[in-house]
């Protein structure tokens, strides 16, 4: 990994209207505009077995958005928030060792519960799932990726201090992996960043 000291900061542009219906149900729709945007690139040099990777500008990317998000208590004792979203990605480079642009469209879903172990609703469960199909991630195409979590929170001092327990990633598959082309040579890229 070679440095950049010519790396300039990426500027992001973002517009979004929004509507609430009553009280539970958020629709939202947003465009959004990055330039110079940056990502670290392996290049491959002909006749040189040195592959230096570096953080270059060369992105600028166009989005639009629609996403939904649902509140609700299907019994008394659990609180939920499903969310979705659908999203619309190109991707430009102006890098001539990469691919000149990447579209693609992407979902995500999410569904967090919060559910009451007492009455007083101070000890609380939690259960969280999201899932997010292939996406456009710069110039790089996204796998499909997915992760749950599980918890428990207390609330104590008359519901003013909150202590919770939180094991993130219970079936370690909140991986990351990557695709891209160099010179039209295939990269990949995985890694997990472990957070428990």
């Amino acid at each position: 990994m070679e440095g950049n000291a010519f790396l300039q900061p990426s500027f992001s542009h973002h517009a979004e209207i929004s509507h609430t219906y009553n009280g539970a149900l958020t629709t939202a729709f947003s465009f959004g505009y990055l330039r110079d945007g940056f990502s670290q690139v392996t290049l491959l040099e002909k006749g040189s077995r040195i592959q230096p990777t570096k953080t270059l500008n060369f992105l600028t990317e166009y989005s639009c958005q629609l996403m939904n998000t649902l509140t609700c208590n299907p019994v008394k004792w659990i609180e939920t928030a499903i969310q979705t979203q659908v999203y619309d990605i190109l991707s430009k480079s102006a890098l001539p060792q990469t691919r000149p642009a990447l579209r693609g469209w992407t979902g995500y879903v999410s569904a967090d519960h919060q559910l009451a172990i007492n009455k007083k609703k101070t000890l609380i469960g939690i259960l969280n799932f999201w899932y997010q199909s292939p996406a456009v991630s710069g110039n790089d195409n996204q796998r499909s990726i997915y992760s749950a979590d599980a918890g428990v929170k207390s609330l104590l001092l008359g519901k003013n201090l909150q202590l919770s327990l939180t094991w993130t990633d219970v079936f370690r598959t909140n991986i990351y992996r990557y695709d891209s082309y160099i010179n039209d040579i295939r990269q990949e890229f995985h890694a997990y960043y472990d957070d428990r």
